[in-house]
């Protein structure tokens, strides 16, 4: 189990990054930093895609190195004929740009899912945000243990966004996400603190969450396409 210390010393080093992440207060989250020797690294297994809409960007949490469930989810889906690429939580400006972008031009791009571990999943809120201030509708957020440096906060969530599944450890670091204003979609706190084995490190790579995730993609992308892309 990660101990309050070890996370303690991982922000720290996040703090003394080059590269600010750009996080507003009103969301409950701390302006973290990437270290500037993390060089974004792209992960977009390109096999051709077999559902013809939609688009899953998952993000890292910090340097690249604590998230790799986030690569694994991508190549998961990618197999399934998902349309999904994987990248450095501090790029999430720069994705929403191209999502909203690619949205209007192409209506097909939709839905969009966002999927994000540690300073991933917040970059993921901060992404859909972003999204909804150019009218762009985010299908489902789903974020594994965001951060703060309190867990008293909680982190609410913009009105384009329909679904949220959120897995944190409520005894840890992980958040709690609301409704923010005009929100009329549903939020699902799923609260780990009994799972055992399960912390913030490793959540993201946790098997059964993956295979979770995996499902929920697939049936939120149609079913029946990603059953026939399997065969």
């Amino acid at each position: 189990m990660v101990t309050r210390l070890a996370l303690g010393r991982l922000l720290a080093v996040a703090m003394v990054g080059g590269l600010a992440l750009g996080i507003s207060g009103h969301h409950g989250f701390e302006s973290y930093g990437v270290p500037a020797a993390a060089a974004a690294q792209e992960k977009a297994p390109a096999p051709a895609a077999a559902i013809e809409h939609g688009q899953v960007y998952l993000m890292r949490g910090l340097a690249n190195i604590w998230s790799r469930g986030m690569d694994q989810l991508t190549e998961q889906l990618v197999a399934k004929g998902v349309r999904a690429s994987a990248h450095n939580h501090s790029r999430w400006q720069e994705l929403a740009a191209e999502a909203a972008d690619k949205y209007s031009k192409d209506k097909s791009f939709a839905p969009i899912i966002l999927i994000g571990h540690s300073l991933g999943a917040n970059a993921a809120v901060l992404m859909a945000e972003r999204l909804g201030e150019a009218g762009v509708p985010v299908r489902l957020i789903v974020a594994f243990d965001s951060l703060a440096r309190s867990n008293d906060v909680k982190v609410r969530i913009s009105s384009n966004v329909e679904e949220v599944i959120n897995f944190y450890k409520a005894k840890a670091w992980g958040l709690e996400m609301v409704a923010g204003k005009g929100f009329k979609g549903k939020i699902d706190n799923v609260n780990l603190n009994e799972r055992r084995g399960v912390g913030h490190l490793n959540m993201d790579k946790n098997p059964e969450l993956q295979a979770q995730v995996v499902s929920i993609v697939l049936e939120t992308l149609g079913g029946q396409q990603s059953k026939a892309a399997s065969n």
